[in-house]
C-alpha cells in the first residue's frame, strides 16, 4: 500500500518564548514491511540544529527557537510503501535484549481477567497465537478514547471493556 502522509504541528504562544529546544521524532524508518520513498520536514519559526539516530534507531531532529518566538509550525510529509507481513518483521535488532520485556511491572502485571483472556486462546504456533490474542483484545475492549490514561493497566481496560492505549494522563 502506498501512503501519502502529511502531519502538521502548529504551536502558538500567548507570550514570547525566548528559548526552546525540542526533539522531533517525525521520520519513519525503512524496515521490513515498510519502505520510505521520500520524506522531508519543514520547520517555520524555529531552526533545525542537528539530526541523529537515537538508541532505538529513530531519526531525531533537534529544533530550537532563539529570540521571541510567537509560533512554530512543523510539517512532516512524504510517501511510504508498506507490505503486509502478517505481523512478522524478522529477527530482533533492538538494543535491549528480549528477556527485558518479559519482566512484570505494576502496569504490565497480569491480573485475573488478563490470565483468563490468554487461557482462552488456542493456536498451534506463536504467530497464530498472537493473531488470536489481537482478535480477543479487539472483541473484549472497545476502542473509545477518553476512558483510560497512561496509568491504566491492561487489567483495568479489560474490566472496563473500553479504552485506548494512547490516551494521555490528565
Amino acid at each position: 500500500m502506498r501512503l501519502k502522509i502529511t502531519h502538521t504541528t502548529h504551536y502558538r504562544f500567548d507570550a514570547p518564548v525566548l528559548y526552546s529546544l525540542q526533539r522531533l521524532r517525525l521520520t519513519p524508518p525503512s524496515c521490513p514491511g515498510q519502505h520510505v520513498e521520500s520524506w522531508h520536514i519543514t520547520v517555520d519559526g524555529a531552526k533545525v540544529e542537528a539530526g541523529y539516530n537515537d538508541q532505538f534507531g529513530n531519526h531525531v531532529h533537534l529544533v530550537s527557537t532563539d529570540g521571541e518566538a510567537h509560533e512554530v509550525r512543523i510539517e512532516a510529509c512524504g510517501e511510504v510503501v508498506t507490505e503486509d507481513h502478517a505481523g512478522v518483521f524478522g529477527p530482533h535488532i533492538g538494543y535491549c535484549p528480549l528477556w527485558l520485556f518479559l519482566r512484570d511491572s505494576p502496569r504490565t502485571k497480569a491480573g485475573k481477567l488478563t490470565r483468563e483472556l490468554v487461557r482462552s486462546l488456542s493456536a498451534d504456533e506463536p504467530l497464530a497465537m498472537m493473531h488470536n490474542l489481537m482478535e480477543a483484545i479487539h472483541a473484549a475492549v472497545d476502542y473509545l478514547p477518553g476512558f483510560t490514561d497512561s496509568d491504566t493497566t491492561a487489567e483495568q481496560a479489560l474490566e472496563a471493556g473500553q479504552g485506548v492505549c494512547q490516551d494521555h494522563a490528565m
